[in-house]
């Protein structure tokens, strides 16, 4: 989910394929472990497409997403990730994101 500085929201979605078969336990705690506080993440670092379609200003906006639900679901992929490659390259980017919080 995208929420602006007004607090307007915009929600997506993305379908990852599951090949290891993660129970939502598991997966809920893997990808939360890699988001900023637990929740939020960089869409273009982690390759989600951006969903805001609100008019954007740099000076009060941010580009954080907000990840509000996982689940497991029938319905078919819409990206051709599995969810191991999602949550490694999560990974890469919260650990930038920790590099640049705490430089040495």
């Amino acid at each position: 989910m995208y929420r602006d500085a007004g607090n307007y929201k915009e929600r997506g979605f993305v379908i990852f394929s599951n090949p290891s078969d993660y129970s939502i336990d598991k997966l809920e705690k893997s990808i939360r472990n890699v988001l900023i506080d637990q929740l939020f993440f960089i869409p273009s670092e982690c390759r989600i497409p951006l969903v805001h379609t609100f008019f954007f200003d740099p000076d009060l906006d941010h580009e954080w997403y907000e990840l509000e639900e996982i689940e497991l679901t029938p319905e078919p992929v819409t990206d051709k990730r599995s969810i191991d490659t999602f949550i490694k390259i999560c990974t890469k980017s919260y650990e930038a994101y920790l590099r640049n919080l705490h430089p040495k």
